[in-house]
């Protein structure tokens, strides 16, 4: 996945949780990205064309993507892989992995190899 598609991935995520002003009828002069009567892929262009270079970067980084104020965009976490489950807290401070909670190994070679079961691997 390239970083656009990353970044782009991030941002219709946050648009799904967009604040309580983003209304389908939103009042004349609200910004297409919290229009929600607009398309997922509108929103996104416009929110992502008013980010400046440093915060798009900013977005990338570590698992712990910063608050962009001016935009209304909080701080949230997005590191997460299927590898290790689904289940990951997302907000820890440091920016580092959190404890695991109920996750979930899905059957993928490194889970399969690890189990040191070839038939178990091959039901």
């Amino acid at each position: 996945m390239s970083a656009r598609s990353s970044l782009l991935a991030v941002v219709l995520g946050l648009m799904v949780g967009a604040p309580a002003a983003a209304e389908a009828h939103a009042p004349p002069g609200t910004p297409i990205y919290l229009n929600r009567s607009y398309s997922f892929e509108e929103r996104a262009a416009d929110l992502v064309s008013r980010m400046t270079l440093a915060e798009k970067a900013s977005q990338m980084l570590s698992s712990q993507a910063p608050a962009i104020p001016r935009l209304g965009i909080p701080a949230y976490g997005w590191w997460n892989e299927a590898l290790h489950g689904v289940s990951r807290l997302q907000t820890a401070p440091s920016g580092n992995a959190t404890t695991l909670f109920s996750t979930t190994s899905y059957p993928i070679d490194l889970s399969l190899g690890a189990s040191w079961d070839p038939d178990l691997m091959y039901r």
